[in-house]
């Protein structure tokens, strides 16, 4: 079997804001919006796709008609440091809400979180050397 495509499907109350944050905030293009239905792809060395279905609409099966519930984590890990770093500054230029802020970890990330319309958590990350202390205890 061949998989040719895959995204992660949020249903939410406006796709629409949701479309124009990833668009917008983090080059994300649309790949299909009928309104009520938005895919985005985030183009790179792996494609990454989300889409966003408007609660409440009939083409989904009655149980998932509500809003996605609970803690909803998309992570994205970018190339370099300075990708991150010029980010985050838009985002928090930009009035995004920051949920984490932006700072380097002990296992080696940089990285920051923010929240897009719908109150998923998106943590932008790039790779940094892991601090020796934390290598020594946990990637030996």
């Amino acid at each position: 079997m061949t998989v040719i495509d895959s995204w992660t499907l949020f249903v939410v109350a406006d796709p629409a804001a949701c479309r124009d944050f990833y668009v917008e905030q983090l080059g994300f293009a649309v790949v299909f919006d009928s309104g009520w239905y938005v895919q985005v792809e985030l183009a790179g060395e792996r494609p990454f796709g989300l889409a966003f279905l408007e609660a409440g609409h009939e083409t989904q099966v009655a149980q998932h008609r509500s809003p996605t519930q609970g803690p909803r984590f998309v992570s994205l890990q970018f190339g370099s440091v300075e990708s991150v770093d010029d980010l985050a500054q838009r985002l928090v230029d930009a009035g995004v809400r920051v949920d984490i802020p932006l700072r380097d970890e002990p296992w080696g990330q940089r990285h920051i979180v923010v929240e897009d319309p719908s109150g998923t958590f998106v943590d932008l990350i790039a790779a940094i050397e892991p601090d020796p202390a934390f290598a020594a205890a946990w990637l030996a």
